[in-house]
């Protein structure tokens, strides 16, 4: 063999080889164990996963879990601010779910903290007790970075582009809308209502109680609620806004829309028919008829879905298992 010729080979073998042992660094690299917390305004929760940085993809969960804590709910009780009591269980369960998430050696851990939280007269103060007592650093997000953290966490979960999408996100304490517009920029519409939000609005002003629960919830309370809804719908969305929904799928992320509605009328893909079924079978239904942690919502959610679905002309939502972890965990600026 011609020596120029074999002295060529063996400089290409190296370099091959060479290059696919960095291909190969970088792409170890690329994959980082993380562990994120939404500390809600209803519930808790945490999730360890397997993270592409580079790509911004979660390639595989390992943990998740979900406790409630009735952040909003202490808010309501206790003029806007948390009582000593109230954070010390808060922080001990949290707490409990750090060593639960620390068993599955994450890198880094980080939370966020949202409406009850930045709407607390103490909530950094909260926060500050937390990462003190437990080492968990946590950051206050604005009900615009939630929207965000929701939208590329739903867009990550799916194969629909960032165009067609848009993405509904129902918490405890607050409802984002966002989508990207026909000039490409990002869209953001900031709800009035939200789960527990919407269930005190039903209680107080729908019927008079001094009750923890709006249930059982007869046929009057519920057309009255439903109106409530509905007008509350009309004054959350501007007309540019409401005129991208004929043209996106509408994806429904957060506790509400997956484990309320689309759990309770057993489709992840559903439209106002399904709920208002569901509706029917559940007025005039106690908690305990109803069953569940969460039972004291269960039928004002299902009410504010449909009245928001209808207000906006929405057909159907598709439901995704996707909350704030999710985005955060794909969030490089978080970490």
């Amino acid at each position: 063999m011609n020596k120029y010729l074999l002295f060529f080979l063996i400089n290409f073998v190296l370099i091959f080889h060479t290059a696919l042992g960095d291909s190969a660094q970088v792409k170890e690299n690329c994959l980082v164990k993380r562990a994120a917390f939404d500390i809600g305004s209803g519930s808790t929760k945490v999730k360890v996963a397997l993270v592409d940085v580079c790509k911004s993809l979660i390639k595989k969960n390992l943990f998740e879990k979900s406790i409630k804590i009735d952040f909003n709910e202490e808010l309501e009780r206790s003029s806007f601010s948390f009582s000593e009591n109230f954070v010390d269980n808060a922080i001990s369960r949290i707490h409990n779910l750090l060593r639960q998430a620390k068993s599955f050696d994450p890198t880094s851990i980080v939370g966020v903290a949202t409406s009850a939280i930045r709407n607390s007269n103490n909530g950094r103060d909260f926060v500050i007790k937390l990462k003190t007592k437990t080492g968990l650093n946590t950051k206050i997000i604005t009900q615009e970075e939630e929207a965000k953290i929701g939208f590329y966490g739903a867009l990550a979960s799916t194969k629909y582009s960032k165009d067609s999408i848009l993405v509904w996100d129902i918490g405890g304490g607050s409802m984002q809308f966002m989508a990207i517009n026909d000039q490409g920029r990002e869209r953001i519409q900031k709800g009035k209502l939200a789960s527990v939000t919407f269930k005190n609005n039903i209680i107080n002003d729908i019927q008079k109680s001094k009750k923890l629960s709006p249930n059982p919830i007869s046929k009057d309370d519920f057309k009255r609620s439903f109106e409530f809804a509905k007008n509350l719908a009309a004054e959350s969305v501007d007309k540019d806004f409401f005129e991208l929904i004929p043209k996106k799928k509408i994806l429904g992320i957060g506790s509400v829309h997956y484990y309320s509605v689309s759990k309770q009328v057993g489709k992840k893909t559903y439209s106002k028919l399904n709920i208002d079924k569901k509706i029917k079978k559940l007025l005039n239904k106690t908690d305990k008829q109803i069953g569940g942690s969460y039972a004291d919502t269960q039928v004002s959610n299902l009410i504010l879905v449909s009245a928001f679905m209808e207000q906006l002309g929405i057909g159907k939502v598709h439901a995704l298992r996707v909350n704030n972890t999710d985005g955060v965990l794909i969030n490089n600026q978080y970490w």
